[in-house]
């Protein structure tokens, strides 16, 4: 894995001397004429193990397992439930502009897979952790913030810097209209409200450990009750009345309920690492406290409050439980956070495996620049064919004679199939699932299968930025002092430098 190596004083075993005998080197033997079968495998492995001998031997591999397991819901969540597509037809036939369309808005009943998939709580429950882990006895806390906040700031210069460039170019040559570019750039962006919120909670860590040392898990007490008065007061008994009396009042405190939603699995994080919750024998009943005590608020606040199922934000809805972050997805954090601390042995226990702890330690070291990427990955990808059907028609028109004009500013409303042949039914199908409306599962089932071409182009969109210097630093594991879980961020042309 390009973005783990080893630590400089790190010895490599003995017996790794000797690769010179290895059968693949033996090009005259007869090993060596079925050595290539194996040498794939044996390279995972081998990578694997490096990295396993260059984690430190007392690192909390279960809070990092939480984080790739956080990201990959994120992502998953992001690339299930996000359609661009054409609006629907006008009076004239022509298809409207690009626009977001989600499943949930014609599939209700796979409101309850949100809630799997929505994991922002997981993240910054993991993110609480590492930052209290990090902040040390003695460490400076100015030097510390602004450390933290230049390793966050500087994965988000990439995405931002090609999609102005491409929205500027695609719109000043009149391949994209203005409504289209609109809304790739809310996509685009959209991943940038929760890293201004994470680096928030980040400079705000000395004050949340102070709190947590002080209280305990009941810290995170306070910005629950703050989500709660936001969310009365946006659609609570009198909420009208008070909008009308006080819309100011009303706006900050929707302002606030943002960071204050995504306060308090931060919290619990620092609590778990500071020892005030879910340690020792105490773990499991803090898990089922949580994971209960979630659950069953989220059921009351659907049955009861009317309270949105659905864990994400669903176009065309009146009201979201994401934006801001509502009751329903703080419950929804304590239960996630709940079920993470009954499986933390299991975690850690699992992690243990070279070949487990080898992805998740790669998605850890990636974990911020996956985030801002995987979206673009999707915008690429779609975008991309939506513009390629398009110039395929234009192209039909011309050569069949008639005006190419009528079809310049209009979107394919279907992906197309020309004839009834099964191949071609069946590859309609398949493009429905990216560029067609998600109003069936047959979209869904199609949508799954794109996933692997998306996790593509973002494997390839990461490279190229990490190879033209796009990546920043680059983080490995390595051995450090006990008890705290460090990476070395390797800069371009000077030694590894730890950061903690």
């Amino acid at each position: 894995m390009s973005g783990v190596q080893e630590h400089p004083n790190h010895q490599a075993p003995r017996n790794h001397r000797d690769h010179r005998n290895h059968p693949v080197h033996r090009a005259g033997s007869a090993e060596g004429a079925t050595a290539p079968r194996r040498a794939a495998p044996g390279r995972l492995a081998g990578a694997a193990r490096r990295i396993e001998a260059a984690t430190p031997p007392d690192r909390s591999r279960a809070v990092d397992a939480v984080r790739a397991l956080a990201i990959c819901g994120v992502v998953l969540g992001h690339w299930c439930v996000t359609a661009l597509v054409p609006a629907h037809a006008g009076a004239d036939g022509a298809a409207g502009p690009l626009t977001v369309a989600s499943p949930l808005q014609h599939l209700t009943e796979l409101a309850p897979v949100s809630w799997g998939l929505q994991t922002l709580a997981l993240f910054f429950f993991a993110g609480g952790w590492a930052n209290a882990a990090s902040l040390r006895a003695g460490v400076r806390h100015r030097p510390w913030i602004a450390s933290r906040l230049r390793r966050l700031a500087g994965p988000a210069a990439g995405p931002t810097a090609l999609w102005a460039v491409l929205l500027g170019t695609l719109l000043a040559t009149g391949v994209l209209d203005g409504a289209t570019a609109g809304t790739v750039a809310r996509l685009v962006t959209a991943p940038l409200w929760f890293l201004a919120v994470y680096a928030l909670l980040t400079a705000a860590t000395p004050v949340a450990l102070a709190a947590v040392r002080r209280w305990g898990a009941p810290a995170a007490v306070p910005p629950a009750a703050l989500v709660a008065l936001g969310d009365w007061a946006s659609f609570g008994p009198g909420s009208e009345a008070l909008d009308a009396a006080a819309p100011a009042v009303v706006a900050v405190l929707g302002w606030l309920q943002v960071p204050a939603g995504w306060l308090v699995p931060f919290l619990l994080g620092v609590a778990v690492r500071e020892g005030r919750l879910g340690t020792g024998p105490g773990r499991r009943g803090a898990g089922v406290a949580l994971l209960v005590g979630g659950a069953a608020g989220m059921a009351l606040l659907v049955a009861r409050a009317g309270y949105p199922a659905s864990a994400v934000g669903v176009t065309g809805a009146d009201r979201s439980n994401l934006a801001p972050p509502s009751l329903f997805a703080v419950a929804l954090g304590c239960a996630q956070v709940g079920l993470a601390l009954l499986a933390w042995r299991r975690l850690e226990r699992v992690s243990r495996r070279p070949l487990v702890w080898a992805p998740v330690a790669g998605l850890n070291l990636l974990a911020m620049p996956v985030f801002l990427w995987h979206q673009s990955a999707l915008l690429l990808t779609t975008l991309g064919l939506h513009l390629a059907i398009r110039g395929s028609r234009l192209l039909d028109a011309a050569a069949a004679g008639t005006d190419p004009g009528a079809e310049a500013g209009t979107w394919a409303a279907t992906a197309p199939g020309a004839g009834t042949a099964p191949w071609a039914e069946a590859a309609g199908w398949l493009l429905s699932g990216l560029l067609g409306h998600p109003d069936s599962p047959g979209w869904v089932a199609a949508r799954l299968l794109w996933l692997p071409v998306l996790l593509a182009v973002l494997a390839g969109t990461l490279a190229a930025f990490r190879r033209g210097g796009g990546g920043g630093h680059r983080k490995t594991l390595c051995p450090c002092r006990r008890g705290t879980p460090t990476v070395v961020a390797a800069k371009k042309g000077g030694g590894p430098t730890s950061v903690h």
